[in-house]
Protein backbone atom coordinates (compact mmCIF):
# COMPACT_ATOMS: atom_id res chain seq x y z
CA UNK A 1 0.00 0.00 0.00
CA UNK A 2 1.50 3.31 -0.87
CA UNK A 3 0.01 6.39 0.46
CA UNK A 4 1.26 9.91 -1.02
CA UNK A 5 2.48 12.74 1.10
CA UNK A 6 3.29 16.02 -0.05
CA UNK A 7 6.20 17.52 1.59
CA UNK A 8 5.53 21.01 -0.25
CA UNK A 9 1.87 21.26 1.05
CA UNK A 10 1.10 23.81 4.04
CA UNK A 11 -0.47 20.78 5.63
CA UNK A 12 1.73 18.80 8.57
CA UNK A 13 2.90 15.48 7.49
CA UNK A 14 1.06 13.58 10.08
CA UNK A 15 -2.34 15.25 9.15
CA UNK A 16 -2.34 14.18 5.83
CA UNK A 17 -1.37 10.82 6.49
CA UNK A 18 -4.48 10.81 8.88
CA UNK A 19 -6.82 12.44 6.26
CA UNK A 20 -5.59 9.73 3.65
CA UNK A 21 -5.70 6.71 6.16
CA UNK A 22 -8.94 8.09 7.17
CA UNK A 23 -10.14 8.48 3.81
CA UNK A 24 -9.27 4.87 2.65
CA UNK A 25 -11.25 3.69 5.66
CA UNK A 26 -14.06 5.49 4.49
CA UNK A 27 -13.95 4.73 0.96
CA UNK A 28 -13.61 0.98 1.86
CA UNK A 29 -10.06 0.23 0.76
CA UNK A 30 -8.68 -0.79 4.18
CA UNK A 31 -10.81 -3.19 5.90
CA UNK A 32 -11.43 -4.22 9.35
CA UNK A 33 -8.42 -5.76 11.08
CA UNK A 34 -6.22 -4.54 8.58
CA UNK A 35 -3.03 -3.99 10.15
CA UNK A 36 -0.24 -0.86 8.56
CA UNK A 37 3.54 -1.78 7.91
CA UNK A 38 5.40 -0.38 10.07
CA UNK A 39 7.89 0.45 7.16
CA UNK A 40 8.59 4.22 6.51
Amino acid sequence: MMIDIDKKSDTPLYLQLRNRIRDMIVSGILKPNFKLTPTR
